[in-house]
């Protein structure tokens, strides 16, 4: 669940300011309740726990929902680095770039 400080393959940066993962967290509440709820109707109306009880069938869509957010968490932070660097193009940073070789060179070899 942790972050890496950096990325192994290109060096991009994930450390950033406060409140850079917002969108992230949103991120991770819309797509795991929309997959959680799809899911939970899914598994209520399309298979035979349709017979359950209504109170299994609240514990089960309560767990649907409890436990997707965590378990999509560590890849809704991944998807929004993603995304932020594929369109935030203006940034003229060596950590912002999304090409790997130039991100790896000091700004002394430019010279």
């Amino acid at each position: 669940m942790s972050l890496k400080p950096a990325c192994p393959t290109c060096g991009a940066h994930f450390e950033r300011e406060d409140g850079y993962f917002l969108g992230a967290y949103a991120l991770n509440l819309i797509v795991a309740e929309m997959i959680g709820l799809g899911g939970a109707l899914y598994l209520l109306f399309a298979t035979d726990l349709r017979h359950l009880p209504i109170g299994w069938q609240m514990v089960l869509a309560g767990l649907l929902a409890g436990l997707l957010p965590i378990l999509f968490f560590p890849f809704s932070r991944t998807l929004w680095i993603a995304l932020d660097l594929l369109f935030d193009r203006s940034a003229a940073t060596n950590e912002r770039r999304l090409r790997g070789h130039e991100m790896s060179q000091s700004p002394d070899n430019d010279r």
